[in-house]
C-alpha cells in the first residue's frame, strides 16, 4: 500500500503525515529499473490495465514511453489493440527483456541460440 499526497507534496514528510488531502493507492505491478511487464489473460483487462497504468504514471509525473512499448499476445488469431491516451501500442512477436528473448510462440529455440553466441563470441574473441 502507498501513502501519498494528493497534492503532489511528495518530499515533505511532514504533509504525508497528515490526514487530510492524502490518498492510499493499492499497486498490483512490480517495476524493474525503467521497465515494466503487465500480463492479463484478455485484451480487455490489457487495455484496462494500460489504461489505469498510464494514469498512474500521469498522477506521480512520469511518462509513459509509445515508441518503446509494446504488446505481445500468446495463442491468438487476432493481435490486439491497445490504446494508452489514444495512441495505439505496437504489437510484436518478440522482444528482448532483462536481457531474455521472450516470443509470441513460447519457443526457446531463439534465446537458446543468442545465449550460445554471445558466450562464443565471448570464449573465442570472435
Amino acid at each position: 500500500m502507498l501513502h501519498t499526497r494528493s497534492t503532489r507534496g511528495l518530499f515533505n514528510l511532514s504533509r504525508l503525515r497528515a490526514k487530510t488531502k492524502t490518498k492510499r493507492v493499492l499497486i498490483r505491478e512490480l517495476l524493474y529499473a525503467d521497465d515494466a511487464t503487465l500480463v492479463v489473460h484478455s485484451e480487455v483487462h490489457l487495455q484496462n490495465l494500460c489504461e489505469r497504468f498510464a494514469k498512474a504514471c500521469n498522477d506521480f509525473s512520469m511518462t509513459i514511453n509509445l515508441k518503446k512499448t509494446v504488446v505481445m499476445s500468446l495463442r491468438t488469431s487476432i493481435p490486439p489493440r491497445i490504446l494508452i491516451n489514444g495512441s495505439p501500442l505496437n504489437v510484436v512477436d518478440k522482444f528482448s527483456y532483462l536481457g531474455s528473448v521472450v516470443n509470441s510462440s513460447n519457443n526457446l529455440d531463439h534465446e537458446i541460440n543468442q545465449r550460445i553466441g554471445k558466450a562464443s563470441t565471448n570464449f573465442w574473441g570472435t
